[in-house]
This record gives C-alpha cells, structure tokens and sequence, in this order.
C-alpha cells in the first residue's frame, strides 16, 4: 500500500476516534459541544456517513475500468446511495446500525471489485483494516450509548 494512503488512512479515522473518546469522557463531549457546537453522537453520524459516501464513490471509479461492458458493476454502484437513502428515512437512533450494516456491505462491494480485477491491487490491505476500525467504533459507540441510556433511567 503507498505511504500516502497510510497516512490519508490516520486522517480519515480522526473525527471517528475523536468522537468515541467523546462518548467515553464527558469533558471531551463538553469541550467538543463549547467550541465546536457539535456532540460525540453528531460527529459520529455525520462524519461517518460522510466517510460512507466518500468511500462508496469509489465504487463508480472501479465499474468504469470494466471492459467487458457489463451492467452489473455499475448497478451495483448505485447501492449505497438508496442504502445511504434508507438509512436517513429512518428514525436518527437507528442511523448508526444501519451504517454498521452499510459499511459491512461496503467491504463486500470492494472484494466483488477486487475480485474482478477493477481495484488497485493493495486496495482491500487499504479497505479491510479501515472498515474493521469503523466497524468497531460504530459498535462500541452503540453499546457505550445504550449503558449510560440505561444507567441514566436507573
């Protein structure tokens, strides 16, 4: 993988790292919600439904290397957005499962790509590792909701 993507790879996991420590810390959340007019739960459904679009545009990229002229690819593009559609025509609780679900889908979308020889070759050591931490943090700023919810009604 090229340093750059390394390095671009630290930079597009920042707010989402930032605003799991903000749920975990109080003083972070209060410092984010003073300066910055946002919370940890904000920052995490708006930055990672950024990161979803941005990393779903690539898909269009990779269906267009296809010359076998096939349809398939390209409808498959087109996935994320109705999925990105769906997700916001849903109540706001429910968002961040449902960009669980979505970056899961995204990760298979890369390996169907990848399979098909569409994607630069270190494209998955890129992919996989980025969405397993996104992933994780979406799970983890979930779970860390639902007990201080639960703790907050006891």
């Amino acid at each position: 993988m090229p340093i750059p993507v390394k390095f671009i790879t630290a930079i597009l996991l920042a707010p989402i790292l930032i605003a799991l420590i903000a749920r975990f810390s109080d003083p972070v959340d209060q410092l984010m919600r003073g300066n910055l007019g946002t919370h940890a739960g904000r920052l995490m459904v708006t930055y990672s439904t950024i990161l979803f679009c941005f990393m779903a545009g690539a898909l269009w990229g990779f269906a267009a290397r296809n010359t076998k002229n096939e349809i398939t690819p390209y409808i498959l593009t087109l996935i994320p957005a109705f999925f990105m559609l769906s997700a916001y025509s849903v109540s706001g609780g429910y968002r961040l499962y449902i960009l669980t679900v979505g970056f899961s889908f995204l990760l298979a979308l890369d390996i169907y790509f990848k399979k098909r020889s569409l994607t630069p070759h270190w494209w998955l050591q890129f992919k996989t590792p980025l969405t397993a931490v996104v992933v994780f943090s979406l799970v983890t700023f979930q779970f860390a909701s639902l007990i201080l919810a639960t703790l907050a009604l006891t």
